[in-house]
């Protein structure tokens, strides 16, 4: 059961899992939650409000806080969060216009397509860019005309590109929308190799929503969006929020197993649903909670209970580091972890606080750094063509 506000009001600590409760608790229903944050004194507002952004609960948070000055803003946001999703709408009718002139498939992932299909008001649920999910062998073509439409490529550093062969690359639209266009949903070559999702696949399998978006069926959904939270720590509520929703509209769990097992995303899934399922108590059946063998599935839930989740989820977490290590088997997640901790005993800062090239354009280990060498373009497109 969750804690009662008054242990929240008078903990000390504003990082500890109590105030991650109460936020838990304002997803899990919605009546229940408006009230408990009634019960929150002023000078608690703060840390609470702070702690939905951390996990992404601000958008959700904003539609149960206390009409009171404390909370105003918080409430103030509500406007913004509806027109983030208008925005996010529109430029995806936009692509969307754009591909079926081409008649390519497409669909959209993760954000737009999550809240429309699993949140009771797409408002509830922010985010920042769009994603979608285009064909392999049509990826140049398509690069081609999103440049002749006056879309601009943000990763100019193209023999970087080729060598590291992302999933995707990243676009400004005309009307300033940030487009991540995956050929493929896993990022890296290695990732591909372990969690693979076969696109065509993933497209043949689509469905439109009832809005007109297209997205992945229910069981794709679910599995990428586990597979995105294991990979990212699965250490925010809005992660496990989007599995607890996807998990009440499952229809037969077997089947999900199975496309789970294929995509070598057993124990990625039974982690995060079992989190989600602690967290937001989600119907879950006892045997799909922890999809690990036994070894790896008892190391990741001792790891639950000896670091629960934060109010701060970037810090250091061994249940974090283990969620990011799952992979298909316990011998392929030890070795994964092993590279972690090795990477971390390297740099003598956790990844998350390591110094990073990526987003600095000067530097030429950096996506931005631009390097429009022709030939190393044209290598990483053929090679995406043939995949």
């Amino acid at each position: 059961m969750p804690a009662p506000s008054s242990q929240i009001v008078a903990s000390r600590r504003p990082a500890s899992s109590e105030l991650v409760r109460l936020l838990a608790a304002t997803a899990t229903d919605a009546d229940r939650g408006a009230q408990r944050l009634n019960e929150v004194p002023d000078e608690q507002a703060g840390p609470v409000i702070a702690a939905a952004r951390a996990h992404g609960l601000e958008a959700w948070l904003a539609g149960a806080s206390p009409d009171r000055p404390a909370w105003a803003e918080l409430a103030a946001q509500r406007p913004r969060f509806v027109a983030a999703r208008a925005r996010s709408r529109a430029e995806l009718d936009r692509f969307g216009a754009l591909a079926d002139r081409l008649a390519m498939p497409w669909l959209a992932v993760k954000g737009q397509a999550v809240a429309e299909s699993l949140y009771p008001r797409p408002q509830l649920r922010y985010g920042v860019d769009i994603d979608v999910l285009v064909p392999p062998d049509r990826f140049a073509e398509l690069t081609e005309n999103l440049t002749g439409a006056g879309w601009q490529l943000v990763d100019l550093n193209w023999p970087l590109t080729a060598r590291t062969r992302p999933g995707q690359l990243r676009y400004l639209s005309p009307t300033g929308g940030l487009f991540d266009v995956h050929w493929n949903l896993m990022n890296n070559p290695r990732l591909r190799a372990g969690f693979p999702m076969p696109t065509q696949l993933m497209l043949d399998r689509r469905r439109q929503l009832e809005s007109g978006l297209w997205a992945l069926s229910p069981d794709d959904q679910l599995v990428h969006l586990a597979v995105h939270a294991a990979l990212s720590g699965a250490c925010r509520l809005v992660w496990l929020l989007d599995l607890a929703l996807a998990a009440r509209q499952v229809a037969d769990w077997p089947a999900l197993a199975d496309a789970a097992g294929r995509a070598g995303a057993g124990p990625a899934v039974g982690l995060v649903l079992g989190r989600a399922q602690h967290w937001f108590d989600s119907p879950v059946p006892a045997r799909n909670a922890r999809g690990a063998g036994p070894c790896w599935r008892a190391i990741t839930a001792a790891a639950d209970r000896l670091s629960p989740l934060t109010s701060d989820p970037e810090r250091p977490a061994l249940a974090r580091s283990l969620a990011r290590s799952t992979r298909a088997s316990t011998g392929k997640s030890l070795v994964e972890f092993g590279r972690h901790l090795a990477a971390f005993l390297r740099s003598g800062a956790p990844r998350s606080r390591a110094a990073s090239p990526l987003t600095d354009a000067g530097d030429r280990r950096s996506p931005l750094y631009p390097d429009e060498d022709p030939g190393a373009r044209q290598r990483y497109l053929d090679e995406v063509g043939r995949s």
